[in-house]
C-alpha cells in the first residue's frame, strides 16, 4: 500500500488528462490553413474518444490497485500484476516522473498561446517567441508524443491494470510487450506529425515572413539542442 504513489499516478493521470484534451473549442473557420478533413477521419475521432474516456479510466484504477497493492479486491487475477509498476521502482518513478514533467510542458505551451491554441491551422494573432516557444518552435507535439509514450508504457500493458483481465502467460511479456506498444504508436505519431507541422510552418512563414525566419533560425523545431 502507498499513498505516495497513488497520489503521484492520480496526478500524473490529471495532468496527463488535460493534456490530451483541445484547450479551446474548434474553429468553424480557420482563417488560414483551408479544409481540415485530412485531420479528422473517423479513425482519429475514434481515438481522441478513447484517449478521453479510456485514459483517464485506466489512471484512475491503477492508482486505486495502487493503494491497495498487493491485495486490490477489484482485480480478478492479482497474479499477473507487476511489482515494480505498483510500488515505488525505477520504473513506476521514471514513467510517473515523464508523464507528469510532459504533460506539464504541454499545458505550459497551451497557456502560452492562449486562444490561438486550437487542433486546426489557423492565423494566431501573434508569433508567439517567448516561454517555452523561446526554446522550440512546436512544444506542443514534442510534449505531448513523450508524455502518451509514459502513459502507454504505465497503463496499456498484460502486466499492468489490464493484467487484471489477462493470464499469466500474457502478462509475463509486459515489459516486451510495453517497448513494442509504445515503438508502434511513435510510428504512427510521426507519420502524422511531419505532414501536419510543414503545413503549420508554411502558413507562418507566409503570414509573418522575416519575424518568423528569424526566430526558426534561433529555436529547435522539436527538442532543444538536438533537433
Amino acid at each position: 500500500m502507498s499513498l505516495t504513489l497513488a497520489a503521484s499516478t492520480l496526478l500524473a493521470t490529471y495532468l496527463s488528462h488535460r493534456a490530451f484534451q483541445p484547450p479551446n473549442q474548434k474553429v468553424e473557420e480557420p482563417t488560414v490553413g483551408g479544409d481540415d478533413d485530412k485531420w479528422n477521419s473517423p479513425t482519429l475521432e475514434f481515438i481522441e474518444a478513447l484517449i478521453k474516456y479510456g485514459h483517464p479510466t485506466l489512471g484512475i484504477y491503477h492508482a486505486y490497485i495502487t493503494y491497495f497493492y498487493p491485495s486490490p479486491a477489484m482485480c480478478l487475477n492479482r497474479a499477473s500484476l507487476n511489482p515494480e509498476l505498483f510500488t515505488w521502482s525505477s520504473q513506476s518513478t521514471m514513467l510517473l516522473a515523464a508523464a507528469t514533467l510532459f504533460a506539464s510542458l504541454r499545458l505550459a505551451s497551451y497557456q502560452a498561446l492562449g486562444e490561438d491554441f486550437v487542433y486546426q491551422i489557423n492565423r494566431p494573432k501573434e508569433l508567439q517567441t517567448s516561454g517555452i516557444y523561446s526554446y522550440m518552435q512546436h512544444p506542443g507535439y514534442t510534449t505531448v508524443v513523450f508524455a502518451w509514450i509514459a502513459n502507454v508504457s504505465l497503463l496499456l500493458r498484460p502486466d499492468g491494470v489490464l493484467g487484471c483481465f489477462l493470464p499469466n502467460a500474457v502478462a509475463r511479456y509486459g515489459n516486451i510487450f510495453a517497448i513494442a506498444h509504445a515503438a508502434c504508436w511513435m510510428l504512427w505519431l510521426t507519420s502524422v506529425i511531419p505532414p501536419r507541422v510543414k503545413d503549420e510552418e508554411d502558413m507562418l512563414r507566409k503570414e509573418f515572413g522575416k519575424e518568423w525566419e528569424l526566430w526558426a533560425s534561433k529555436t529547435a523545431r522539436f527538442i532543444p539542442g538536438i533537433y
